[in-house]
């Protein structure tokens, strides 16, 4: 399929059980929507049954926007691995890089709950303009909208936003 500049590129079986390959290469996102822009590249594969596929990416993001809103100064690679089970979607794995900042997700991330995070954010400046300084952060989220339970450990130091020195945070 192509539109404009962007192209997805699928092959493979969609007959069950699936075994899709998807190659991305989208050089100018405002030409599928305006408020975006930017570019997305890299490859997907869709396989297993209709009711429960394992849907793995591998994408490379850089210059990103929404609207007036530059997401990144640098360049963003996610690697995922996510199944749908009986419609729930689990994160097998899910890894973020953007420059010196790194998130891991896994779990379930509709209530009940059952998610894991692990932040390392050595350059929140990287991350979004006018913020600054270092976030480290593990936790879990487990239990439902109306009841969560959080376990978290944060370490901030430096913390600034558009010359608003926001301090430190240890909890």
């Amino acid at each position: 399929a192509r539109s404009g500049q962007n192209k997805i590129l699928v092959t493979g079986q969609a007959s069950a059980p699936m075994n899709l390959q998807l190659k991305i290469d989208a050089q100018n996102l405002k030409q599928l929507s305006p408020e975006l822009s930017g570019r997305i590249r890299g490859e997907a594969q869709v396989q297993g049954a209709y009711n429960s596929p394992v849907i793995k990416t591998s994408l490379i993001a850089s210059g990103l926007r929404y609207q007036e809103y530059k997401l990144a100064r640098k360049e963003l690679s996610l690697k995922a691995e996510v199944q749908l089970v009986n419609g729930v979607p689990i994160i097998k794995n899910l890894v973020s890089q953007i420059g010196n900042n790194r998130i891991k997700i896994s779990g379930q991330v509709t209530s009940p709950f059952n998610l894991n995070w692990d932040i390392n954010s050595k350059k929140l400046q990287q991350l979004v303009p006018g913020l600054a300084g270092r976030l480290v952060s593990k936790g879990q989220l487990q239990g439902t909208l109306g009841r969560p339970i959080i376990n978290t450990s944060i370490d901030g130091k430096n913390l600034r936003y558009k010359g608003t020195k926001l301090g430190s945070i240890k909890a």
